[in-house]
């Protein structure tokens, strides 16, 4: 592929992204709080980072601070994120629809607990409550791009790193990615994305055949994130290791009728096993 092509292509998908990340005082994000946002995007043609630490109501947990390398001194006095609404719907470019993609490694988690942190439940202001609404709309509105799960389609284990990891330090010194900063902390992350990111959009344009001069990129990697990720053989249980195409037939209705991870309105349900299995179910049925 012509270089000149592939540059434009990519410039014109990075434009439009804003890599976000949060780092949070737990695990679950629907009570959680965020204690710093970093974003990561072009701004007058150069890439550009901002952080922000914030206060929580309750202290970080020295588990989470062990994690992400957030004390509570460092947190001690300063604004929460509910304080903070205008500088960080600055920062997410509300009302900018220029930025048409949010990106994310292992999205989900970012995506919930923004929205949960801004969802106000006690009495405040009305330009607070706007404001959270326009948070939250453009937390929803906007399409979000997941990094975790590009690099589940793209890259596999080969017989060289047969324990490929698909964590972001990982991918990071796996390929040697032009970054440096402190682990887990939101705004170096967001730079460890965005490269990801663009190591991704590199490697997918350099994979594919033919790409027409209007291809979107963006629209490629939206659709490819949000699709189901296979998987080639089971990952736990008395088969684990074994392509799924050799687990027994008997194991299968097993899992069917006692499998958390198969059932939807479980909290372990994974839909991307579960798409899997389905097609393996299909292609022994001969459909």
């Amino acid at each position: 592929m012509d270089d000149a092509l592939r540059n434009q292509i990519i410039k014109k998908f990075l434009d439009r992204c804003l890599v976000v990340d949060t780092e949070s005082t737990g695990l679950d994000p629907s009570s959680a709080e965020i204690c710093e946002i970093g974003v990561t995007r072009i701004v007058d043609g150069k890439e550009k980072t901002t952080d922000k630490l914030f206060g929580t109501r309750l202290p970080i947990p020295y588990a989470a601070s062990a994690k992400n390398n957030i004390s509570r001194k460092m947190l001690e006095g300063l604004p929460t994120v509910v304080e903070s609404m205008e500088e960080i719907s600055e920062m997410l470019h509300v009302g900018d629809m220029k930025k048409k993609y949010f990106v994310a490694h292992n999205f989900e988690y970012d995506k919930e607990i923004l929205e949960s942190s801004f969802t106000l439940s006690d009495p405040v202001s009305s330009k607070a409550h706007q404001l959270s609404e326009e948070i939250i709309d453009r937390v929803f509105d906007t399409k979000w791009i997941c990094t975790y799960r590009l690099a589940k389609h793209l890259f596999h284990p080969s017989d060289e790193d047969k324990d490929l990891s698909y964590s972001l330090n990982y991918l990071r010194y796996a390929f040697d990615l032009p970054v440096e900063g402190t682990v887990h902390r939101a705004g170096d992350d967001t730079k460890v994305t965005w490269e990801l990111l663009r190591f991704i959009s590199e490697f997918v344009l350099e994979t594919m055949d033919d790409v027409p001069e209007d291809f979107d990129l963006g629209e490629y990697l939206f659709e490819l994130s949000k699709s189901p990720v296979p998987y080639t053989v089971m990952p736990f249980g008395k088969w684990k290791g074994t392509p799924l195409a050799d687990v027994p037939d008997d194991y299968y209705q097993w899992m069917l009728n006692k499998s958390d991870i198969l059932k939807e309105d479980n909290d372990n349900y994974d839909p991307d096993f579960a798409k899997s299995v389905e097609n393996e179910l299909n292609r022994r049925m001969g459909n």
